[in-house]
């Protein structure tokens, strides 16, 4: 059961590092368990907050999707990203992320009717829509434009949201009931 606050920012402390494969499909991953330290507040305060006797799991997916994103957020936390061996925690000299303090946000995952703490980073995305390029619609008639000219032959092209005349037979795609 969800013990952490949902949408909430922790400061965590990461207490083991480790391989795994994980769940029914065995996918591999790199491991972070990390303990919640702190809440965050809004003026970016470390205040405080309740321990679970649990830590949470911090996965790093190494699968051909995600390794490049996985390989970025290792390197944001020190991890130089020259070998995956440097992070095997029973080699010696490994590269060492136990005891980093890192923000995440806890977000409640609904499973099987239960609800769990998922602890990851903050959205790394960019809140700005790119501008649209201006040759896009011609690289899409380049490959698509064969199945546009057909239908613009099969009727004349209406106004949007306008009606077609009284008596006027169905375009291809409606179907008269």
């Amino acid at each position: 059961m969800a013990f952490y606050e949902d949408k909430q920012t922790y400061r965590c402390r990461v207490a083991v590092q480790r391989f795994a494969e994980i769940g029914n499909n065995k996918t591999q991953a790199f491991v972070l368990d990390v303990e919640p330290i702190g809440i965050i507040d809004t003026d970016g305060n470390v205040l405080s907050c309740q321990k679970s006797n649990y830590t949470q799991e911090l996965k790093f997916w190494l699968t051909k999707k995600a390794a490049e994103r996985s390989i970025e957020r290792l390197e944001k936390l020190g991890w130089p990203g020259t070998s995956f061996k440097t992070l095997d925690p029973t080699l010696e000299g490994h590269h060492s992320f136990v005891g980093l303090e890192i923000d995440l946000v806890n977000s409640h995952n609904h499973n099987g009717g239960k609800v769990y703490d998922e602890f990851d980073f903050k959205f790394e995305g960019n809140s700005e829509r790119p501008e649209s390029t201006t040759d896009a619609g011609r690289k899409f008639d380049a490959l698509f434009g064969d199945k546009l000219k057909n239908k613009g032959k099969a009727a004349p092209a209406q106004q949007p949201g306008a009606f077609p005349p009284a008596g006027a037979a169905p375009l291809d795609d409606e179907v008269p009931f």
